[in-house]
Order: C-alpha cells, then sequence, then structure tokens
C-alpha cells in the first residue's frame, strides 16, 4: 500500500483504507485525518536494484569485500573498532574476505585472504569448507583436489540463478524455498542438472 491514512489521533484503521486498483489512488482527507505515502511499497528487490542501474546511484563500500584490520581471538576474527581492541600479545593482520566462484579458491587463499564466500557455500556449505579446512591444515594439494570437485557444481549451480541456489539448498537439506517473482523456480531439467552435480557433495 502507497498511501496510509490517519485520523486525527494519528491511528491506523484498516477498514478506513482506500482501495489502490491499477496505481490509482485516492488522496483526499477529511478534517483532522492525514496521509502518509510510502512510495517504495510495491517495489520488488529486483526493481530497487533496476532503480539503482538506470540511475547510476553509487553503492556504499559496505557492500564489497575489503581489507579490514581484525583481532584474532580465541579462534575468532574480530573487526578492530573502538570497542574491540587488542589485549596482550594479540595479532592485527589484515583479512581480505572475497566473493568467489569455486574455481581459483586455492589461488585467493594462497594469496594471503583469511576465507571466501562462495557462490555455492548455500547449496553445499560442507563441502565448501572441507577444501578450505585442508588448505588451513597445511595440505594445499588435497584442497586443489576438494577445490577442483567443487568446480563443475558451483559452474552449473551459478549458470542457474537464484533459482539453482535455493533449489540446491532444497535437495541438501536446507530450507532454499522458491525464488521471488519475477523468477521462476527450476523446471525438471535444471532440478536434475542440480541434482546430479551436488549428488556427490550431499551433507
Amino acid at each position: 500500500r502507497v498511501l496510509s491514512f490517519r485520523d486525527s489521533f494519528g491511528q491506523w484503521d484498516p477498514k478506513r483504507q482506500r482501495p489502490e486498483l491499477w496505481q490509482l489512488y485516492q488522496g483526499s482527507v477529511r478534517p483532522g485525518e492525514h496521509l502518509r505515502a510510502f512510495p517504495l511499497s510495491d517495489f520488488t528487490e529486483l526493481d530497487i536494484w533496476q532503480y539503482i542501474r538506470r540511475e547510476h546511484i553509487t553503492l556504499p563500500s559496505i557492500y564489497y569485500a575489503h581489507e579490514r584490520r581484525v583481532i584474532e581471538r580465541d579462534g575468532m576474527l574480530l573487526a578492530e573498532s573502538e570497542w574491540v581492541q587488542p589485549e596482550g600479545n594479540e595479532v592485527i593482520p589484515n583479512l581480505m574476505m572475497a566473493a568467489v566462484s569455486a574455481v581459483g579458491l586455492v589461488e585467493l587463499l594462497q594469496a594471503g585472504a583469511a576465507g571466501a564466500m562462495l557462490a555455492l557455500s548455500a547449496s553445499a556449505p560442507q563441502g565448501c569448507y572441507e577444501a578450505y579446512a585442508a588448505f588451513k591444515d597445511g595440505d594445499p594439494a588435497l584442497a586443489a583436489e576438494k577445490g577442483a570437485r567443487l568446480a563443475e557444481a558451483d559452474a552449473a549451480i551459478r549458470a542457474l540463478g537464484i533459482a539453482g541456489v535455493k533449489y540446491g539448498c532444497d535437495w541438501n537439506g536446507y530450507f532454499g524455498g522458491v525464488p521471488r517473482l519475477p523468477r521462476l523456480p527450476l523446471d525438471a531439467e535444471g532440478r536434475a542438472v542440480v541434482e546430479r552435480v551436488l549428488r556427490g557433495m550431499r551433507n
């Protein structure tokens, strides 16, 4: 709903809201009433991203992977801030997290990245973790082998888009659900592709 009508006390009564059919809005108010407008109420996520692209709006840097100083404490990486400061001999390395495909995962870790968020991680988190853990355990050959095993599944699911990721989650025992419109769920052929590439990585 774009227009929200309120009474003189600022209260919202669902029975007094006007229909908004075919994007026609009734904006008249009675004495003491007022209305609030929410122009983005009927925007989908896709509408918002298309608007950003059309208007050339600059995205905040928080949307992108970047380096930041972190503190390694009790097996966790904590971002340095005015509330979190190093204690004793704690080291502050630069952390780089990257969103990548499975291809090049080992090379990224060898370059010094503290971790990576794979496109496949939602559908097959255990398989992605095994490749990362093998590298951290000092076995880059095993990490490369496991990374290569992820490559086919990663390429196939990314080619199918959000619907492929969501069905991969469902098939692997997680909740993916159906994609939001205008995207459609996978057809039988697409589901068969996801099942084939994930069959060896089922958790």
